[in-house]
Formats: structure tokens, sequence, C-alpha cells
């Protein structure tokens, strides 16, 4: 009697540190969806695959890694409802950044351990004696918590003469790992399995679902795990494309079917060719796709009108829900994550890859050779004043929306997502985080205004900022009419007008504007060029003037 009170006190303690929530089976207010119908097969077979030995039959631990909305949560999700069916799970956990305790590493193995005992009740007395003779083991290091509570009951469990170890169950899932509280808890995570699972006479298996963040990343890497694990990428090889068209497919079919106002909806809704550009437009990101169906499929709302908002073909009337309000916080969050002393830099970054990147990369042919990834990456530090090797280390927080190709002083940085470039550029979506043109423009601005010699001249250092005379040569609307070298003048005072539209003046700018005069900038023209080229230079010149006086 006393033993059996014992374990009731000791399973109670177990069950008031457990959060059910974070568990695959949570009741209704927590619980998340998983994979459409019909979508992510591909995937889910290479887990299963994986769980019975069929591929890579040796890796204890199964990293399944994406970018940020790429939907690892669904399908974690997915292949936790299957394996408990087939009574192959043995433990499940969600980590979620917007609740405190599902975001916090302490009641981990509380939370998976109460489940393995819910479905093996063989070990419920063994776990119970371990926290009835040390009441503290819950608050114990993570590693010391997954032996005692977890390894070392399953081998006592299985070395019973008559039991059937093929009742244990051997997965273990644990998604959004980069959502745990700090970085060193998600590598504690990590290297606590790697240590405390080997020494398990069961064959358990974990699989870990998170984004690619550096940590993480660098854990998988190390030599104590890279032994231990193999890894899955969400990539365009799963068929993402098509499991989004899929999805919206359906979508469309039962708001056509479905909706309050159905019955005025055309069978033709959408018009040929939409899904294929929202398909385009998600980017292989799944809360792309969701984010949009929720919204026109809004019960409140005309669908036909939703979906030309989508398209930008009508404005979003004001006050009303905007249409992209989870991707705002998805990325809002991935953003929050770069450090404070970091951000402003890297948000110049993205605004120079999202805005002056394209204008080089479009370069019309010329006898010069067109700006190569090296020279755009030179354009980068220069225009921002950075060392080799800065980008990479602003921008190391945002791996999982960017992709970074190439190393050493040259990569090439790209955005993985074109969603984020249309958050990025909006203010009302991205906030404080709003990438600004006109800060990237100002600051071109001051460098060709720091060209202007004491006596008004406008020279340029051509060795050093090439990348801005290419700039001006494709800026000027009388490109096509000069060559690159008799028009290198004129493009350059063209695009002092350029960027005079569009930036702000500081103080520092407008002593430097002051320079300029008509007579020197003249003078700064004088080589062989034809009337035409003499009028547009005069007629910028003019402009220039007008601008100058407006401004100043």
């Amino acid at each position: 009697m006393l033993e059996a009170l014992k374990e009731q006190k000791a399973l109670e303690t177990l069950k008031k540190a457990a959060v059910i929530s974070a568990t695959h089976d949570a009741g209704h207010e927590f619980q998340r969806p998983g994979c459409h119908e019909g979508t992510r097969v591909a995937v889910l077979e290479r887990l299963m695959h994986w769980l019975v030995g069929n591929f890579e039959p040796e890796a204890v631990f199964l990293w399944l890694y994406g970018d940020a909305g790429a939907g690892k949560s669904s399908i974690g999700q997915s292949f936790a409802v299957k394996c408990a069916q087939e009574r192959r799970l043995l433990a499940s956990f969600f980590f979620w950044r917007n609740e405190p305790q599902r975001s916090s590493h302490i009641i981990l193995v509380a939370t998976l351990i109460y489940q393995v005992v819910t479905i093996v009740p063989a070990l419920r007395t063994l776990v119970a004696a371990v926290i009835d003779r040390d009441p503290f083991i819950l608050g114990k290091h993570l590693r010391v918590q997954i032996i005692s509570l977890l390894v070392e009951p399953i081998n006592e469990l299985i070395s019973t003469p008559d039991f059937d170890p093929s009742s244990i169950p051997t997965l273990i899932l644990v998604d959004g790992l980069d959502e745990c509280s700090t970085k060193i808890n998600q590598v504690s995570i990590l290297m606590s399995f790697a240590q405390a699972l080997p020494q398990c006479r069961h064959p358990l298996k974990i699989l870990i679902a998170s984004r690619p963040e550096v940590e993480i990343m660098a854990t998988f890497n190390c030599s104590s795990l890279i032994c231990l694990s193999t890894r899955i990428a969400l990539s365009a090889s799963f068929d993402s494309d098509d499991d989004i068209e899929k999805f919206l497919v359906d979508t469309f079919d039962t708001i056509r079917s479905g909706h309050p106002i159905s019955a005025y909806i055309p069978a033709s809704w959408p018009k040929r060719g939409v899904i294929r550009k929202l398909v385009e437009r998600t980017s292989g990101q799944f809360i792309f796709a969701s984010t949009i169906g929720k919204y026109i499929s809004d019960p409140d709302q005309k669908p036909v009108e939703q979906l030309d908002i989508i398209m930008a073909l009508r404005p979003a009337p004001i006050n009303a829900n905007m249409p992209y309000t989870e991707l705002n916080a998805l990325y809002t969050y991935v953003l929050s994550c770069v450090p404070t002393n970091k951000i402003e830099t890297a948000l110049d970054i993205l605004t120079f890859i999202m805005v002056v990147r394209p204008i080089l990369g479009t370069l019309f042919p010329s006898e010069r050779s067109l700006p190569t990834v090296r020279s755009h990456h030179r354009a980068l530090l220069f225009l921002l004043s950075l060392e080799p090797g800065d980008p990479s280390f602003y921008l190391a927080n945002l791996s999982s929306v960017l992709k970074i190709h190439g190393g050493g002083y040259h990569p090439n940085i790209q955005i993985s997502h074109a969603s984020l470039r249309d958050f990025l550029l909006d203010p009302r979506r991205s906030q404080r985080f709003y990438c600004n043109p006109q800060r990237i423009f100002t600051r071109m601005l001051g460098i060709c205004l720091e060209c202007l010699t004491t006596d008004g001249l406008f020279r340029i250092k051509i060795i050093q900022a090439t990348w801005l005379t290419s700039f001006l040569i494709l800026s000027a609307p009388c490109k096509l009419a000069v060559s690159y070298d008799s028009g290198e003048s004129l493009c350059r005072l063209w695009v002092l007008v350029w960027l005079l539209e569009r930036v702000e003046l500081t103080p520092k700018l407008q002593s430097q504007l002051m320079k300029i005069s008509l007579p020197k900038l003249w003078d700064s023209h004088r080589q062989p060029c034809g009337n035409r080229e003499d009028y547009h230079f005069l007629s910028h010149a003019l402009a220039l003037l007008v601008l100058v006086e407006q401004k100043v």
C-alpha cells in the first residue's frame, strides 16, 4: 500500500511538471494542423523509411530542416499522428516561442517521460522509483534526466525475463528546436540526447525538426553527433510546388462549393494562371499558401475581392484585416533574433541586395564585362564601409530566410523567399524592420558628393567604385545614345539628379551640394561629344541646379 502511494505521488509530480499543450495529441485549443491530404507524401515516406531502418539504419538522429515557413511542424504533426496510430511513437514535444512553457527546455524531459509511462505502463514503477529516490531529478541537467528517467528504466525493463522489447515504441519527436528559449539550451538538448541515447539497449530514434540556425547546424556537424545522425532538407526535391498547387486548388474548390456566397462565385474562378502565379510567389513556403488560403476563405468577406487584394488588383479596405498577418509574425520573429548591435547593418545589407544589386545585375551588354558576384560584393563592402566577411557575420542569424552560396571573400547572398522582399519593403508590415531604400540612396549620394573636388569638379575614384559608374550608366535616360566612355561624366551628373529626387538631405549633404556650379560642371564635361550629348548634359545640369535650389 505504501509503495503504491509513493508511486502515485511520484507520478503526480511528473504530471505537474509536464506540459500537455506541447504534445502531438494536445486538446483542440492547442491542436496544430498536419499536412494537407495528399501532400508531403515523399518526405513522410522518407521519414518512415528511416524509422523502420530502410534509410540510414545506423542513424539514431534524423534532422529535418528547412527555411522558415517550409511546413516542418505540419510534417512533424502528421508523422507523429501516423506513428502513434501504428504504435511507433514513444513521445513528442513541439516547441513554440509564443507560449513561455513550450519555449523552455526545463519541462522537455518531464513532458516526454510522462508520455513514455503512459504508452508503456510497465515503466511507471521504475520511473516513479527514480523520482521517489531523488525528488529533485526533474531540475537536474538534461543529460542526467534522460539517463535516469528514460535510458536506465528501459534498460532494466527489457532485461526482465519474458518481457517483449517490441512493445516499446522507438520514436521520440522534437519539433521547433530553434524556438527553444536560448541557443545554449538548443545545443544542450542535442548534446544531452547524443550522450545519453547510445547507452540505451533499446533502438530508440529521435527526429529533430528545426530551421537551419547556425548553432544547431554546427552541433549536428560536430564529431559526437555527425556519426549518429542523418539529415533531410526540405527543398524543391520534395516537389513542394506541386504540393502547394494541390493545396491551393483544393482550397478554391472548397470556397466555390462551401462559402456562404458560393452561389455567386463563377465556376471559372480563379482565372487561368492565377494559381500558378500564387505558387511562384510562395517560394516553397507552405505558410504563405496557408495564409492566403485563410484570407481568401474568410466567411465574412467576398472571396473574389479577397483574391484581388492578394494579387494587388485592388487595395485592401482601410481598417480591414491584413492578408499576411501570420507571415508578418513569422518574419518579425526571425528578424528579432538578430542581436540589436547587428540589426541596422543587417537591414542595410538586405536593402542593398533588394534595391541596388538587381540594377547592377541587369546592365545591358557593353564593351566592359557585366558585373559579377565578386563586383557586386565589392560594391556592397564599399557602400556600407564593411570588411570582407562582415556581411556573413551580420546575417548569420537569418540563415532560415537567406541562402549564402560560396565562402571566402565574395559570398553570393540570396533571399530565399519572394515574400520576404515584399515584407521588408512595406513599412506597414515590417515596421521597425523596414528596409528603407532612401537610406541606401542617401549613402550613394554622399559618395557622389564626396567625389566633388574643392573646386567643384565632379570626379570619381574609378578603381574603388566602378559599380557606381555602371549604376550611373544604367540610370541615364540617354544610355542608348552614348558610349560608356563618352557618356561617363553625363551619367555621373544624371545620377545626382536621380538620387536627389529620392532622398531627404542631411546638413552635411546640403553643405556638399552648395559646391555645385554649372560652369564648373561644364568644364568637367569637356570632351569630344555630339550636340545631343551636350543637350542632355545641359538639361540634367539645369535639373540638378533646380533640385539643389529646392532642397538646400
